[in-house]
């Protein structure tokens, strides 16, 4: 299990703080920025893909200047096809597109502590149903509901 952060060069330091805080948790994470504006569509769709088929969850930093650009849609589409967990993380005050609303979004360094809980959680859990001979299905939308119940409680 790995995550992948996708994020704008002018997040970067940003992201950086979240693949510290998950890596000090012992969680796998994978990171490229990307230019989007010297890049062809075609190789960033090419490079988004790879990542998000290579990881079980997308973290998307949610800037001002990238709340609106396409790749946002694009990786949502991309992860949801493949069952990811997605999560988003806003940064600043500025509202997001209203069909963002269904992925849990994060504001705060500890809310992230939230989607630590429930990765390791899911770790354990596809772990034990490695060792049974029924497995235990853990479908994107529960965890991603559980994870909108948690943000929204504060706890």
């Amino acid at each position: 299990m790995s995550v992948f952060i996708g994020y704008q060069h002018v997040d970067h330091p940003q992201a950086l703080r979240i693949r510290k805080q998950l890596r000090r948790a012992g969680i796998e994470v994978r990171m490229d920025v990307m230019d989007f504006e010297s890049l062809t569509t075609l190789h960033v769709t090419e490079t988004l893909t790879a990542h998000i088929r290579d990881c079980t969850h997308l973290i998307l930093m949610m800037s001002h200047s990238s709340a609106r650009r396409w790749w946002i849609p694009f990786c949502i589409g991309e992860a949801t096809s493949w069952d990811r967990r997605i999560c988003l993380y806003r940064l600043g005050d500025q509202a997001l597109p209203e069909y963002l609303a269904h992925w849990p979004t994060l504001t705060r360094t500890q809310q992230l502590d939230f989607l630590i809980e429930a990765y390791h959680r899911e770790a354990a859990m596809r772990m034990l149903a490695g060792r049974c001979e029924t497995s235990l299905p853990v479908r994107a939308r529960d965890i991603h509901r559980g994870l909108r119940e948690r943000i929204g409680r504060g706890f």
